[in-house]
Parts: structure tokens; sequence; C-alpha cells
């Protein structure tokens, strides 16, 4: 299995497109790493609507209805990094966050 920064850097440009198409997604947050099943339900899904990336450095900010934080939008941070570089991501509401992916559409 690929390590999660991979699989988050690998699901943007298929969230980046069904956003440029109007379409909300849903996504996975990774929020923690364990071969537990039981722990795999700390684990998460969020709604996203909307994003703003800077191509130079790399950086996304992803906008989401969390249904965890009703009546507001929440942020996810993601630092895509240059080759080398360290992958970072992380979320408004300060909750643990390793990646995201995109779950299954139609």
């Amino acid at each position: 299995m690929a390590p999660i920064g991979q699989v988050t850097k690998r699901e943007w440009p298929k969230l980046r497109r069904m956003l440029d198409a109007g379409e909300p997604a849903l996504v996975g947050l990774v929020r923690i790493s364990s071969k537990n099943p039981v722990r795999a339900g700390a684990n998460h899904q969020v709604l996203c609507i909307g994003y703003q990336f800077d191509p130079g450095p790399r950086r996304l900010r992803l906008d989401a209805y969390d249904p965890n934080h009703p009546g507001r939008v929440v942020q996810l941070f993601v630092d895509l990094g240059q080759p080398g570089h360290r992958f970072t991501i992380s979320q408004s509401t300060g909750e643990e966050l390793r990646g995201f992916f995109v779950t299954a559409t139609q």
C-alpha cells in the first residue's frame, strides 16, 4: 500500500476535476494509521465543496461541509510540496489528519 501522502497527491487531480465541474465530492479523511479495524472508525468523511490552489508552492485549501461541525465550512490545508519535500496536511478544526481520498462515485 502506498504511503498516505502519495495517495493524497494522486487523489487531488480527481478531486479538482469534480469540483471544477461543479460537483461536490465525498472525501474520506484518514486520521489514524492502524491495522485494527475497530480503530478505522476514527476516520471520517466530509463533503468538499470548493478549493483554492496556489501552484507555486503547491499549497491547497479545501472547503468542506463536515457533519461533525454543522453550520460552518471547515478547511483542509494541504502542502503537496515539491519533489523531495515533506507532505503536510491539517484541518481547521484541529483534529488529526494524515491524508484524504475521494470516495467511489456512481
